[in-house]
């Protein structure tokens, strides 16, 4: 249950709270948003069978986002989620996949910094084949 309770606070608990703590300096912004790395919320089973805690805490973080969106609308607050085409290396998912403990070092963060980045976008920008 700690890394369920874990999951929860930092991913579901965690968007909820900082952004609520952000609105009122959000209301006085020029253009305000709020986006959150979170999945589209999709139902199908394949999604839940091999990890369903860390797909009920993010699919949280997507909930957060779609009720905000419409509760602060009439503040010009714009709220969404952005899902990466690819998968971010992070302890979690580490977890999640395999079941380890931490993150083992994977073959393109081990020399991180001394090779060109590769940004997500470079990837989004490609026509699907």
């Amino acid at each position: 249950m700690r890394r369920y309770d874990l999951m929860h606070q930092v991913n579901a608990r965690g968007t909820f709270l900082v952004s609520k703590a952000c609105i009122p300096h959000l209301k006085q912004a020029q253009n305000p948003h709020i986006l959150a790395l979170s999945p589209p919320l999709d139902l199908s089973p394949k999604w839940f069978g091999p990890h369903v805690a860390y797909t009920m805490a993010k699919y949280n973080m997507s909930l957060a986002m779609l009720g905000m969106a419409e509760e602060f609308r009439a503040d010009g607050i714009a709220c969404n989620a952005l899902w990466p085409r690819t998968g971010i290396a992070t302890a979690a998912i580490e977890f999640a996949l395999t079941g380890k403990d931490g993150l083992a070092p994977l073959p393109d963060a081990r020399d991180h910094g001394r090779r060109r980045p590769r940004h997500l976008h470079e990837r989004l920008a490609q026509p699907d084949r």
